[in-house]
C-alpha cells in the first residue's frame, strides 16, 4: 500500500471515530429524534407513508426490516393505514415513534395449517375452554409482562391497542382452565385480514391452543391466511408459516383488509363451537384434497 493511500485511510478512520464521538454528544443533547433527521423520512400531520423505497437500510432490526420513517402519531387511521402497507411501529420508551418495512413478510396460509399430533390430542379435550373479547385488557397486559423484555408494548403503543379495540378492530382470544386465564393473544382485524400481535401463556401449550383454535374458527369463516410479521417465532414457523415477497403480500393484504367484515361479533366467536371437531373436519377435508391431487 502506498504511503498517501495508508494516511488517507487513517485519516478517515479518525474522522469516523469524530462523527460517532460528536453524534454520541449531540443525540444526549438532543431529542431522540435527531439521529434520524435527514436520514429517513419524518411524518407530518397526514396519515400517508413514504413508498417502500425510500426506507434507509442504514437503520436495520432484524435480518430484513429497514426504518422506513418516524414521528408522527398512532391514531387509528394511521395505524390502519400502516398496516395495509405492511408497515410496523416498533420503538423503544425512549424513543420517537418509528416505523418499520421489510423485503419480505411472514403468512400462515390456513389451508395449509400444520397441527401437531400432540396438539391435535390436546384439541380434542376439553382441558381449556376458549372466550373471544372478554378480558382484552387483561390479555393486553400479560402480553406486555409476559415480554417486557421486547419493551415494543410501552405505554404509547399499549395505549393505541386500546384505540383500536375500540374502535372495533383489535379483538383478544382467552384461554381459561377452570376460572383461571392461563393464555391468550390479541390481534388487529380487518375484513378477512387478521394479525396476531403478541401471545402468552401461563400453562404449558395454552398459547399454542389459542392459536390454533383462532386459526382454525377463522378458516371455517373464509379466511385464507393470517398474517404473522416480520419476525416469526419457531412455534409460528411449525405451524407452516412462510415467507413471501413483500409484493405479493401487500396484494393479498388490500384484497382482504377491503372485503366486507365476517366477523360481526368477536365476543361470539367460539360461541357453540368444539375444537374437538373442527381439528376432525380440517383433516378429513386436507387428507380429501391430497387424494384429488
Amino acid at each position: 500500500m502506498r504511503e498517501g493511500e495508508e494516511q488517507m485511510i487513517k485519516k478517515n478512520i479518525v474522522q469516523s471515530k469524530v462523527t460517532r464521538k460528536l453524534n454520541t454528544l449531540m443525540c444526549s443533547v438532543l431529542p431522540k429524534s435527531y439521529k434520524y433527521a435527514g436520514k429517513v423520512v419524518k411524518l407530518t400531520n397526514s396519515v400517508d407513508f413514504p413508498p417502500f423505497e425510500m426506507a434507509n437500510r442504514d437503520f436495520q432490526f432484524g435480518p430484513i426490516a429497514y426504518l422506513l420513517a418516524y414521528g408522527g402519531d398512532l391514531s387509528v387511521p394511521r395505524m390502519l393505514q400502516a398496516f395495509q402497507l405492511g408497515i410496523i411501529p416498533f420503538f423503544k420508551p425512549d424513543e420517537p415513534y418509528l416505523w418499520w418495512t421489510a423485503e419480505e413478510r411472514c403468512v400462515l396460509n390456513l389451508g395449509n395449517l400444520h397441527i401437531e399430533r400432540s396438539m391435535r390430542k390436546l384439541l380434542k379435550k376439553s382441558e381449556f375452554a376458549l372466550t373471544s373479547d372478554q378480558a382484552f385488557p387483561e390479555v393486553v397486559e400479560k402480553c406486555r409482562s409476559m415480554h417486557n423484555g421486547y419493551q415494543w408494548l410501552n405505554q404509547d403503543r399499549i395505549r393505541a391497542i386500546h384505540r383500536l379495540h375500540e374502535a372495533g378492530y383489535v379483538h383478544s382470544v382467552e384461554v381459561w382452565k377452570e376460572d383461571t386465564l392461563v393464555g391468550g393473544l390479541f390481534g388487529i382485524q380487518r375484513g378477512y385480514y387478521f394479525y396476531a400481535e403478541s401471545m402468552f401463556t401461563l400453562e404449558a401449550n395454552a398459547s399454542k391452543y389459542c392459536f390454533l383454535a383462532v386459526a382454525l374458527r377463522l378458516y371455517e369463516l373464509g379466511f385464507e391466511f393470517f398474517d404473522e410479521g416480520i419476525w416469526p417465532t419457531k412455534h409460528i414457523e411449525s405451524t407452516g408459516a412462510v415467507m413471501i415477497p413483500r409484493d405479493e403480500f401487500l396484494t393479498r393484504v388490500h384484497t382482504a383488509m377491503n372485503d366486507s367484515d365476517v366477523v360481526l361479533d368477536w365476543s361470539g366467536l367460539f360461541a357453540d363451537w368444539s375444537p374437538s371437531d373442527a381439528v376432525r373436519k380440517y383433516l378429513e377435508k386436507q387428507n380429501y384434497m391430497k387424494e384429488e391431487q
